[in-house]
Formats: C-alpha cells, structure tokens, sequence
C-alpha cells in the first residue's frame, strides 16, 4: 500500500497538468442557531455577496437543510466554477457522505442561481442543535486564451496524446475504487473472523479499530475514485465540446471561407496575346 501511495500521487498531478486553471476563489460563510428535529433555524451572521458567491442562505424543508446561493456570471463562456462545502456544528465538523449532499454542489456549471439539499441529516446524527457554521467555496475555472484569432495553419486537434491524461484520471479513479473494495473486504474478514470470536474485551478491542481503520479507508478510497470518475468525464465532455466548436470555426473561416492566394501563370503566344505571358496570378476564393 505504501508503493502506491507515490503513484496515485504522480498520475494525479500529471492528470491535473492537462486540465484549466483555478482563475479565482471565493468564499463565503453563513452561521446559523439550529434545532433541526424541532424545524427551527435562525441566522447569527449571514450570506452576503462576497467576489464571485452573491448570496448564500439556508433553510430547513422537511427535516433537510436546504442551501440557496448565487455566483456570479463567469468572464467567459468556456470558464466554469466548482463549488465545495463544508460544514460544522458546535466548532466540530459535520461529516458528510457525497451522497447526501444533492444538486449543485460538486458539479461544474455557470453562474446564477443555485441550489443544494443537504440529506438523511437526522438519520446520520439524530439532530443538529446549537451553532451551524456553512462555508461554501466557489472556484472558477477556465484557460487563459489570447485574442489571436484563429490560425489556419494549426487546426485544432483533439488527438490520443491529448485524451490520456483522461484516460489516466479514469483508471485512477477505478483502482481507487477497485482498492477500496479489496480493503473492505479485508475490513469484514476482520470482524467476521477475528473480532466475533474474540474471547475477550481486551483481546477484542484492537482487532475492533483495525477492521474500523480499514472500512474508513475503503470509503476514503471508494469516495476519491468516485469523484475522479465524474469530475474526469465532465471536463472530457466539456474538452470535446470546445473541440468541436474550434474545429466548426476553423472549417468556416478556413476550409469553406473566402481565402486569398496566388497560382502560377503561363500562356502561349496566340492571337490575343502575341506574346504571350508568365508570371503569377492572385485568386480569391469564396
């Protein structure tokens, strides 16, 4: 496990060569005092705009936290945020598992209104009661393209060099995955066959944690692979897309546009021209 550590590590930075840059961040904090059995929900300090996040508000709707928050329109139609959020209650934080967190939370898209509904929250902790710190960061991602028009000497190329680094980020993600099932399958033989027929407290006690520690591997691991996956097959599709629409420009302005340039010229003497001619002449084409 400790040799694959560094390689997990080096195919996820070379995976994070290939990809836009974080243009900018932002972050924001709401605090509330909350009692989420008993449906009560006031704020202590709130959500007002703050660079790209122009709001941010919560509220309780049957027995889930729901968030409501603004971000700004991005400077460019290929730039996109991603948006994280965390949580405490009390100064501790709130563990949540991905699944609970639903809508826009973790997904990349524009700017303007969103939203995100926080899940099984009194399933996993039974209430929430005292004071809510949420903490909502937007990140806007995109490249740092010059205005230099198009150049109908490079088309634009979506090649096999240019895809594996999403192919590399797709198999990171499914050994994580494939890892994390491995491990918990070693965290049930564990309790299965050690910790259950343990003949004593003591003796029970340290086989109890390892089995523990390997089951939040897993989920650390399965959890990581997970978000690999999508964050990889989104930014894939969106790499296509601006291929696409470069590829479509190119073929106007290059292939089927007007284009100017010049053809050799010779013509023989005859009746029109005694003399004939050499040289070059300039074409236009439409």
């Amino acid at each position: 496990m400790r040799h694959l550590l560094p390689l997990f590590l080096s195919l996820l930075a070379l995976f994070a060569q290939a990809q836009p840059e974080v243009l900018s961040t932002a972050t924001q904090t709401a605090r509330y005092r909350i009692n989420l059995a008993a449906g009560e929900l006031s704020p202590i300090s709130g959500g007002s705009a703050s660079g790209r996040i122009e709001s941010l508000q919560a509220s309780i709707r049957y027995g889930e936290l729901q968030l409501n928050y603004s971000l700004a329109p991005t400077d460019d139609e290929e730039q996109y945020y991603l948006t994280k959020l965390t949580a405490s209650l009390n100064g501790q934080p709130l563990l949540l598992a991905p699944e609970q967190i639903k809508g826009d939370i973790g997904r990349l898209g524009n700017g303007g209104a969103k939203q995100a509904t926080l899940t099984g929250l009194l399933d996993r902790f039974i209430n929430l009661e005292g004071e809510l710190s949420i903490t909502l960061t937007a990140e806007q991602w995109g490249e740092f393209v010059l205005p230099l028009g198009i150049n109908c000497d490079e088309p634009p190329t979506f090649n096999g060099k240019q895809r594996l680094p999403y192919l590399i980020a797709a198999g990171v993600g499914a050994a994580s995955i494939g890892v994390g099932q491995l491990i918990k399958q070693q965290s049930d033989d564990t309790y299965n066959n050690e910790y259950l027929t343990a003949g004593s407290l003591s003796e029970a006690q340290p086989i109890y944690e390892d089995a523990n520690n390997k089951h939040h591997t897993y989920l650390i691991l399965t959890y990581a692979g997970s978000a690999i996956l999508a964050v990889d097959a989104v930014l894939y599709i969106i790499r296509g897309a601006r291929h696409q629409r470069r590829l479509k420009l190119f073929r106007q302005y290059c292939e089927d546009g007007r284009s100017l340039g010049f053809e050799p010229l010779f013509e023989l003497p005859s009746g029109l021209q005694p003399s004939g001619r050499a040289g070059f002449k300039m074409t236009l084409n439409f």
